[in-house]
């Protein structure tokens, strides 16, 4: 049981053998010690962990003017969400920040890392949210923990 425990707590930054590292073609730690909710807030994105007790989520929605929202956690949601991503405005940014879990730093990746493989970056979370924003805060979306609701401030899918 200890095994398990500390495998489940180990840093996904530090540990090459992990999952997500397969897909990743750049992988950078951000030097901000004050946490990810500090690190939204600084951006002018409004965060509160307050907030996540009411509708699991971090960002509180109902400040953010221009808000989408779907649910995502369908039979062959994985190629859908994708292709619209890829066909975004977020596709159009090279890089994107976030946090996988409060032993891991804040990392800058890719977004046509993210885009390609969210799924497994959900995966990393253990599915329990999933934050990523744009390096001046511009785009940011946010995927929540339950129920399993994509929340973005840009189109993501077209029909909604």
């Amino acid at each position: 049981m200890l095994n398990l425990i500390a495998a489940f707590s180990m840093s996904f930054y530090n540990n090459n053998k992990h999952f997500l590292h397969q897909h990743l073609t750049f992988l950078e730690s951000i030097d901000y010690d004050k946490g990810f909710e500090n690190f939204l807030l600084g951006l002018g994105i409004p965060a509160t962990s307050a907030n996540y007790m009411q509708n699991k989520t971090v960002i509180d929605w109902t400040k953010v003017a221009d808000q989408h929202k779907f649910y995502y956690d369908y039979e062959g949601c994985e190629e859908e969400v994708k292709n619209w991503l890829k066909r975004s405005i977020l596709s159009s940014y090279e890089f994107l920040y976030t946090h996988l879990s409060f032993a891991d730093p804040i990392i800058k990746i890719k977004t046509s890392d993210f885009i390609d493989k969210w799924e497994e970056f959900n995966l990393a979370t253990g599915w329990d949210g999933l934050i990523l924003t744009t390096a001046k805060g511009e785009l940011f979306l946010e995927f929540a923990e339950s129920p399993r609701d994509l929340y973005s401030n840009f189109i993501i899918n077209p029909a909604k």
